[in-house]
């Protein structure tokens, strides 16, 4: 495993990660139309003065700039992240900022922290806060009570998935992050959410793509998901099997002749 100390955030990496997952889901499923590229200089609604109320660092806001995005169907969600539990997607920060440009009535602070109750974890109170301005949440998930949570440190360079799925957790096609305390002292509150598994972030999304891959996910309709570690139902896992084995017959053709 490689140690914590061995890893570095890169910021033209990680935006190639990020497009390069969204690509591999457009051979797979996804339309392409659906995918939102920024333009040359990144998304001009994320202004100075809103990201400032952000209170996240130079790092975070230029990722956030420059990465793609999802329309929004005709319900508000695409799921191409549904992973870990239903209903799990990606989260479009641009339309986020791009609402607070549209209602400029609205208080830019209130709004992201309401935002940031659903991507970071979250502290006792049920409050965010836990999350360092180094760091921000790619995912968001439909209840408070789903802890699943994609952080991405730009300090660190890695990204932890909060609440794992067994599965992965101790079977992972790419190798996790080796946490030592003496790599990284956690401060108060963060030490938790640290103990969670870890990947350099290019392995992490890697590793999304090997669950296609592996056929423990796959599309069950245009905008859903489903997931043979994401059910513990005997019945459940039987048919999921069942559906995996006939998609792995037919996908990976499919999947060619759209690339």
């Amino acid at each position: 495993m490689p140690r914590l100390s061995e890893i570095s955030y890169s910021h033209a990496a990680t935006v190639g990660a990020i497009s390069a997952y969204f690509n591999f889901l457009a051979v797979m499923y996804l339309d392409e139309a659906d995918i939102l590229r920024p333009p040359e200089g990144g998304w001009p609604e994320m202004t100075p003065g809103r990201l400032q109320s952000f209170g996240k660092t130079d790092k975070v806001n230029m990722l956030l700039r420059q990465i793609p995005y999802l329309r929004h169907d005709t319900y508000g969600v695409k799921s191409e992240a549904e992973v870990g539990s239903r209903d799990v997607r990606f989260w479009n920060w641009m339309e986020v900022f791009r609402n607070l440009d549209r209602r400029p009535w609205l208080d830019d602070k209130e709004e992201l922290e309401e935002c940031k109750i659903m991507t970071e974890p979250l502290d006792e109170h049920g409050e965010p806060g836990l999350a360092p301005p180094h760091a921000v949440g790619l995912i968001c998930t439909p209840s408070a009570r789903d802890e699943s949570r994609w952080i991405l440190d730009t300090e660190l360079g890695v990204i932890y998935w909060l609440a794992c799925p067994d599965s992965i957790r101790y079977e992972p096609t790419r190798e996790p992050i080796l946490y030592d305390a003496f790599d990284y002292y956690a401060p108060e509150g963060e030490a938790e959410w640290r103990s969670e598994p870890a990947w350099a972030v290019v392995n992490f999304f890697e590793l999304l793509k090997d669950q296609f891959r592996l056929l423990c996910t796959w599309c069950r309709s245009a905008l859903r998901f489903c997931s043979t570690w994401t059910r513990s139902q005997p019945r459940f896992k039987r048919l999921s099997q069942s559906i995996a084995s006939i998609a792995g017959q037919t996908w990976p053709a499919i999947a060619r002749t759209r690339a």
